[in-house]
């Protein structure tokens, strides 16, 4: 690991450890510790050359950074942030734009224009594939309703997760032919829930030792 890299992540791990609450159900330091860990898998199984994972391990520990103090266009804000982050630390401007393209590319929307940018786009969204995926979705439910202050009706939150389930796709080959499998059956599983109308929504004080 680079010297400049190291100190960047303990910057970061610093940061999350400083300003995290537990408002953070979901977006927190476990979220990106996951992201970093399946972006690094990932990018063994495609070969990904040192200059390309090195951008990608940084997108990863900094993609969700600008939520910690912003919940609306978190990525914007992380972005601004690595930029100013990446510069202190002494990267170079071709390699910070790297970086910022990377995590502007997990926007839900933004489609990945190379391989790093769809290698983090699919582990941004492994929980989609994982057994985790029911407890996983009720501490985003749950964050939001602390951020915002509004909760929304359990039905409408799983019936709004079921619909971007159904249009969200994985790019990687590792993507398209194991998470996406798990995906899947997780859909399967959640419209089963939402037509039999099987759904019992946690408590708080549960989400918090989840």
């Amino acid at each position: 690991m680079s010297d400049k890299k190291e100190r960047v992540i303990r910057f970061i791990k610093r940061q999350f450890g400083k300003n995290q609450t537990d408002k953070f159900q979901y977006h927190n330091l476990n979220h990106t510790l996951l992201v970093v860990d399946k972006c690094k898998y990932i990018a063994q199984l495609e070969g990904l050359d040192k200059e390309d994972y090195e951008a990608l391990e940084l997108a990863a520990w900094l993609h969700d950074f600008g939520y910690l103090f912003s919940y609306s266009r978190h990525e914007e804000r992380s972005a601004k942030m690595a930029r100013n982050i990446l510069a202190h630390f002494g990267y170079g401007e071709v390699e910070i734009e790297k970086v910022v393209a990377t995590i502007l590319s997990t926007r839900i929307n933004a489609e990945p224009c190379n391989e790093v940018q769809k290698i983090i786009k699919d582990a941004d969204f492994y929980h989609f594939s994982c057994g985790a995926f029911y407890d996983l979705s009720m501490k985003l439910w749950w964050e939001i309703a602390l951020l915002t202050g509004k909760q929304i009706d359990t039905t409408d939150w799983y019936e709004q997760t079921l619909d971007l389930m159904l249009k969200h796709q994985y790019y990687t080959q590792y993507g398209t032919e194991v998470l996406e499998v798990g995906k899947q059956q997780n859909i399967f599983s959640l419209t089963g829930i939402i037509a039999d109308n099987l759904f019992e929504p946690q408590m708080p004080g549960m989400l918090k030792q989840a």
